[in-house]
């Protein structure tokens, strides 16, 4: 089916700006070597990323108990919402609550990335 893909961001990226809420995500970035004076370490620092997305649950099916857990949650980003793609171990804050990022799954139609859905745990 050609074409679709951007058809289809287009819907993922409408229905989450209308229906979804505001997310920030960070990343932590290792301390690294001075390079102007390798035997010191420089400090870690966090990298945000804001944006709009949609927080729902898994449904009871998906629920194994051993990498699907009862109290973890799924996030819907569109691709393009937060020019970054979280890793396991990112955060990411929805309505005051902080998620930590367990799995990051791409949803690619026509070879574009389209979703990301993120299963997320508190």
């Amino acid at each position: 089916m050609p074409g679709k893909a951007p058809g289809l961001q287009q819907t993922a990226k409408s229905q989450i700006s209308a229906n979804g809420e505001i997310a920030t995500v960070a990343h932590i970035v290792p301390g690294s070597r001075d390079p102007s004076n390798p035997s010191k370490w420089l400090p870690s620092s966090t990298q945000t990323y804001t944006g709009k997305a949609f927080l729902s649950g898994y449904a009871e099916q998906e629920i194994d108990g051993s990498s699907i857990l009862a109290n973890d949650s799924k996030v819907l980003m569109a691709f393009t919402e937060f020019n970054y793609v979280p890793i396991p171990g990112d955060t990411v804050t929805i309505a005051g609550t902080v998620f930590q990022v367990v799995y990051v799954r791409k949803v690619r139609l026509e070879a574009q990335n389209i979703l990301l859905i993120l299963q997320v745990r508190n």
